[in-house]
Order: structure tokens, then sequence, then C-alpha cells
């Protein structure tokens, strides 16, 4: 007999924290990364951004591909008259490609 499946919603599955605080230079890199994603996604709070990388086993790789995609975005949207809708066209693009990028080493357990 096979289990009994049940939906729920994305918001009630509680993340795994793998670290309580993260080291100040860690926030202080994702503080200047803030206002760009703050423009794309604005019900987000800084503190909640910074918060979902205590839930990363390993923050500071995954600050390294948010630096890497959030460099991009600045190239290709700077100083260009762009509507929410293509700058949020050029954000998925640049995430849908980091995410067929081969990953950086990751420390073994």
């Amino acid at each position: 007999m096979r289990g009994i499946r049940k939906l729920i919603n994305v918001s009630q599955v509680k993340k795994r924290i793998y670290h309580d605080e993260l080291p100040e230079h860690l926030i202080e890199r994702l503080r200047k990364l803030y206002p760009v994603v703050k423009d794309l996604f604005p019900d987000d709070s800084v503190e909640d951004w910074i918060n979902d990388f205590k839930c990363d086993q390993y923050p500071e790789i995954e600050i390294v591909y948010w630096e890497e995609i959030v460099s991009k975005y600045l190239s290709e949207t700077e100083d260009k008259d762009l509507t929410s809708k293509e700058k949020m066209e050029i954000w998925g693009k640049l995430i849908s490609d980091s995410e067929n990028a081969c990953p950086l080493d990751v420390p073994s357990a």
C-alpha cells in the first residue's frame, strides 16, 4: 500500500538552518548586493534575504554565485531604459544560465 500524498504550500515548509549567524564579512557582501535584489523583489527585506543564506550549507559559495549574477545583470541593464518586465526577463535568463553552469568546488563533508 502506498503512502498518502498531500499537497502543501511551499511557504509552510521549514527550512533547515545550517548557521545561526553569518560572519560579518559575508553579511557586508550581501548588503552590497541587496539593492539590486530589492529592485527586482521589493517584498523581500534585507534581513529575510540574509536569513535565507543561513539555510545554505556553504553560504560563501552561494554568495559568489549571486555576486556573479548581479555583476552580469548590472552590465546588461546599466544605462538602459528598460521596463520592469524586461529587467525580470534578463534576471530570469541569468538565473537559468547559472543553474546550468558548472558548480564551484564544494568542500567535502
